[in-house]
């Protein structure tokens, strides 16, 4: 028996839209009717557009509205749109950020 695995390429040209929902809404969807999973690998994501600030949160170069330095040596950002929450970069990931940023 064959285990289907599928994926959702995650850049897309520019920002995303409901194409890109569409798109990933049909992948999962053919990927469910096998029985199969969908995986996320960080290696799908392209580093000039995204950095993993944290072990739980990745962002997108275009989305980063502004940088502020915060407690410890860590960086908070300001995102568009807004998130609900506090977004800081790690403090061992603060220098390859801000290389990341240009």
């Amino acid at each position: 028996m064959n285990h289907t695995i599928g994926r959702f390429a995650p850049t897309p040209s520019g920002r995303m839209h409901p194409g890109n929902l569409f798109s990933a809404l049909l992948a999962w969807l053919s990927v469910r009717a096998a029985e199969g999973e969908i995986l996320l690998r960080m290696e799908d994501l392209d580093p000039d557009r995204f950095f993993r600030i944290s072990r739980g949160c990745i962002v997108s170069r275009c989305s980063v509205k502004s940088v502020l330095r915060y407690i410890n040596g860590r960086l908070k950002l300001s995102l568009e749109p807004e998130s609900s929450q506090d977004l800081l970069v790690a403090r061992a990931r603060v220098d390859d950020f801000l290389k990341w940023l240009g």
